[in-house]
C-alpha cells in the first residue's frame, strides 16, 4: 500500500477556490482511480496563507 500526502501552501483569499478545485475535479479523478481520502486538514499559518 502507499500513502501520498500532498502539502499546498494557498493564500487566504484562493482557500474556497482551491476547495473548489478540489472537490469538483481533482477528488473525484482520484476516487476514479481507486484511491481512498484518509484525511484533509487546513491550517492557518500566516495572516495570509493557509496550508492544506
Amino acid at each position: 500500500m502507499f500513502y501520498r500526502r500532498k502539502l499546498y501552501n494557498v493564500k487566504k483569499r484562493f482557500v474556497e477556490t482551491f476547495n473548489n478545485l478540489f472537490t469538483g475535479i481533482n477528488l473525484p479523478n482520484q476516487l476514479k482511480h481507486g484511491a481512498r481520502l484518509i484525511g484533509r486538514w487546513m491550517l492557518y499559518v500566516k495572516e495570509n496563507k493557509v496550508e492544506i
